[in-house]
C-alpha cells in the first residue's frame, strides 16, 4: 500500500501535506478508497481514508465496518456517529496546512462539511 500511496502524491502539482478520499453513500462510493485501503468487502459508508506522503495511512471507520478494516494492518480510528467521526479527521490532519480531495468523488455537501470541519485549511484537488 505504501507504494500505491506514494505514487499518488508523485501526481500532484501542488503537493499537499495529507489526502482525504471520504465515502458517502452507497451511490457515492469512492472507487478510490478501495484501491488505497485493499479493502474488498463492506460499503465502509461515511468512512475515509487519510493518506500521508511518506506512505503511511489512516482510516476513520464506524464501528459496523471496524472488523472488516483490522485486516488491512493500517492505523484504523473507529467512530460511533458522526461528530466523533469529524473529531478523529480533524486529528488525522492537525498542523497540516493543505489538504488533496478527490473532487470527482465527493459530493457538494460533503465538500462543505469537510470545508466546516477542517475550516482554515487550503484543499486542492
Amino acid at each position: 500500500m505504501k507504494i500505491r500511496i506514494k505514487k499518488i502524491f508523485e501526481h500532484f502539482k501542488e503537493k499537499p501535506d495529507a489526502i482525504i478520499i471520504k465515502n458517502t453513500a452507497e451511490n457515492l462510493i469512492d472507487s478510490n478508497f478501495f484501491y488505497v485501503t485493499g479493502l474488498e468487502k463492506g460499503l465502509f459508508e461515511g468512512c475515509a481514508a487519510i493518506l500521508f506522503p511518506d506512505g503511511k495511512m489512516d482510516i476513520v471507520v464506524s464501528r459496523l465496518e471496524s472488523e472488516t478494516a483490522k485486516r488491512t494492518k493500517e492505523n484504523i480510528k473507529i467512530f460511533e456517529n458522526h461528530e466523533e467521526f469529524n473529531i478523529l479527521l480533524k486529528n488525522c490532519v492537525q498542523g497540516y496546512d493543505t489538504i488533496g480531495l478527490n473532487f470527482n468523488g465527493l459530493s457538494y455537501r460533503d465538500y462543505q462539511e469537510l470545508s466546516t470541519v477542517l475550516s482554515g485549511y487550503s484543499f486542492v484537488d
